[in-house]
């Protein structure tokens, strides 16, 4: 199965609305890997945000499935946007799965302008033709029965700008099945 991740990064520090707090990480890691293996992972698509991102990349790793990453722009440019400037540690890993990435021939880098809501939205769009591409790949007579998508966050859309519900839209919009992994502290403590 060819699977879609999008989701939340971890919350800054003093963030107004809780999304993804640093101390649902764990619970939310296992949840995913869980969630991939319920799934059949083979590819898993997505970014390299921190938060939902890596943690779905790790746990692809550890399922030993494959990982196509697309990025926005440059990578050290979205490693200071993107990983770094929320808590939690996560530039090694990034590092890590880039690395790998590129080994591998499975990191595409967009061209696009650096830290726009576009950008991402752009990013959206490869992730989502990569993946449709590798389930015609994989199941050439029956595509739609090999895509799959991730939703990683806290069950509500922030609105119209929203590039995680965005994501959501269009894995609908393609037909694929979506499985959900919550990220807020009710929903996690529920999974203890």
């Amino acid at each position: 199965m060819i699977v879609v991740v999008a989701g939340r990064r971890i919350d800054p520090p003093n963030a107004a609305a809780t999304r993804f707090p640093i101390r649902s990480r764990g619970v939310v890691a296992r949840r995913i890997k869980n969630t991939l293996r319920d799934l059949h992972v083979t590819t898993l698509v997505s970014s390299a945000a921190c938060g939902s991102d890596l943690l779905a990349i790790n746990a692809a790793r550890a399922l030993n499935a494959r990982r196509r990453i697309v990025l926005p722009y440059q990578e050290d440019w979205f490693l200071e946007d993107s990983v770094t400037d929320r808590p939690g540690r996560w530039e090694d890993l990034y590092e890590q799965v880039i690395s790998e990435a590129r080994g591998d021939g499975d990191l595409v880098i967009l061209g696009e302008r650096r830290g726009s809501d576009d950008a991402y939205r752009a990013a959206n769009e490869a992730i989502l033709a990569e993946a449709q591409r590798l389930a015609r790949e994989e199941s050439p007579d029956n595509p739609g029965a090999a895509l799959a998508g991730l939703i990683i966050w806290e069950g509500a859309s922030r609105g119209p700008g929203d590039v995680t519900d965005h994501m959501r839209q269009r894995l609908e919009a393609a037909g694929a099945t979506i499985a959900t992994v919550l990220t807020t502290p009710a929903a996690t403590s529920a999974a203890i």
